[in-house]
């Protein structure tokens, strides 16, 4: 099994599918995580290498150019080592000024979060970690790089990650991020205070806007999608599976 792109031109009724040759991409076995700078699609993936005697592996980095349909040369990110091996869930994002790489590492008896930063995808350097617990998400939106933790507020870095600045409204724990050009869209944990509710920004974090979705129990609510004025959610209510539909930004939603 080799990485993969598939592409459509008409809108997702049909698909053409690019297959790394086999000979450059080998066997991956863990996450396969993309992101889009210019006209290449940079896809990280990680590759356990058969060595005798010792545990070995690699995460590297791949290059799809979007114009000339062809990939480029892998190149390691973390060479073969035992740290390869044991790198799981690598997930990548993409700034003006480069990009962020954060993947999880077993320490002793519990599990770091680890950052490498790089201007040109070539050269990689240790960045600083948010304080917000393991990753659940990492998405690029404007020149900012927010990255979701399992505790506390989305972090935010202009900088891939020397420094880190929580996001999100007063009171309030954001999950499930999702970008949509230079709106970066999110759901407010449930609290006692608060129902879930649906927020968005325009500015990477420094102001939100609130889109009440009307209902009294939206209990694990979820993006589906966020497309220009189009936003679609579904939670659980007690008569089971419920749906929304915005088509004017999340001003209004239709059930």
């Amino acid at each position: 099994m080799v990485p993969a792109v598939a592409l459509s031109s008409d809108g997702g009724a049909t698909f053409q599918k690019y297959l790394m040759p086999a000979s450059e991409g080998n066997q991956f076995g863990d996450t396969l995580s993309a992101t889009l700078r210019g006209n290449q699609l940079l896809l990280v993936y990680k590759v356990p290498l058969f060595v005798p005697g010792t545990l070995a592996g690699e995460v590297r980095l791949v290059s799809f150019d979007l114009t000339t349909k062809t990939f480029g040369a892998p190149a390691a990110v973390i060479p073969s080592s035992k740290e390869g091996y044991e790198a799981r869930c690598p997930q990548i994002a993409s700034t003006s000024a480069g990009l962020l790489l954060t993947y999880l590492f077993p320490v002793s008896m519990s599990v770091n979060n680890v950052f490498l930063a790089s201007n040109d995808g070539t050269h990689w350097t240790k960045a600083t970690t948010p304080g917000n617990g393991l990753f659940t998400g990492l998405v690029a939106v404007g020149d900012a790089i927010v990255y979701e933790g399992a505790l506390g507020p989305p972090q935010r870095t202009t900088d891939l990650g020397k420094t880190w600045t929580p996001i999100g409204p007063s009171g309030r724990v954001l999950t499930k991020l999702m970008v949509d050009g230079p709106r970066l869209w999110a759901i407010s944990e449930p609290g006692t205070a608060f129902p879930d509710s649906v927020y968005s920004t325009d500015d990477t974090g420094a102001t939100w806007t609130s889109h009440p979705v009307g209902q009294p129990s939206t209990v694990g609510l979820q993006l589906i999608s966020a497309r220009g004025r189009e936003v679609i959610l579904y939670w659980l209510d007690g008569f089971g599976v419920r749906a929304a539909v915005s088509n004017d930004g999340g001003a209004t939603f239709t059930f």
